[in-house]
C-alpha cells in the first residue's frame, strides 16, 4: 500500500490575488473560498490550499510540476507572462532540466521537463544542440548509472 497525496498547503499574504495566479498557471479554478481566509484549487487529483497569513514569508512551497506544453522553454514563457519570475534554471544535459520559479509573492515552485522531453532524450542516439534557453543555467555534473561522472554536452 502506498500513500496518495490529497492536498498541499501554501501560506500566502494575499489569498485572492494568489488564487488568481495559481488558477491561471495550473488551469484550475477556485473550488472553495472560506471567508476570504483560504482558497482551494483542484489540480488534477490533488488540491492546493492557499491559506491567508499576514506574516507569510516567501518560501519553498515544495510544489513540483511537469508540464503539458511542447517544451519547457515555451511553458516557462507562458508562466512568466502570467506573473511568475525565474529564480534558477538547472540544465541536466541535452535540453532536459528544471526551472525554479517564484509566484508574485515570492513563493518558489519547480517546473521540470515533460515526460515526452525526457523520453526523446532517452531514445536519442546523440546529444541535442543546446537551446539558448539553457545558456544561463546551472549545469551540474552528471553521473552515469555506473557512478562515472560525465560532462553535459553544450
Amino acid at each position: 500500500m502506498s500513500l496518495i497525496l490529497s492536498y498541499s498547503t501554501v501560506r500566502v499574504r494575499g489569498v485572492i490575488a494568489q488564487a488568481k495566479f495559481w488558477a491561471a498557471i495550473t488551469g484550475g479554478h477556485v473550488m472553495a473560498a472560506h471567508g476570504g481566509g483560504s482558497v482551494v484549487l483542484p489540480v488534477g487529483d490533488v488540491e492546493i490550499h492557499l491559506l491567508e497569513d499576514a506574516s507569510a514569508r516567501p518560501e519553498d512551497t515544495g510544489l513540483v510540476f511537469s508540464h503539458g506544453s511542447d517544451s519547457l522553454p515555451a511553458e516557462i514563457s507562458r508562466l512568466t507572462g502570467l506573473g511568475a519570475r525565474v529564480v534558477k534554471k538547472v540544465n541536466r544535459g541535452w535540453g532536459v532540466g528544471e526551472v525554479v520559479l517564484a509566484d508574485p509573492e515570492g513563493n518558489s515552485f519547480i517546473v521540470s521537463s515533460s515526460d515526452a522531453e525526457v523520453r526523446a532524450f532517452e531514445e536519442s542516439d546523440e546529444a541535442a544542440p543546446l537551446d539558448p534557453f539553457w545558456a544561463d543555467a546551472e549545469q551540474p555534473e552528471l553521473t552515469s548509472g555506473t557512478g562515472t561522472t560525465v560532462a553535459a554536452e553544450g
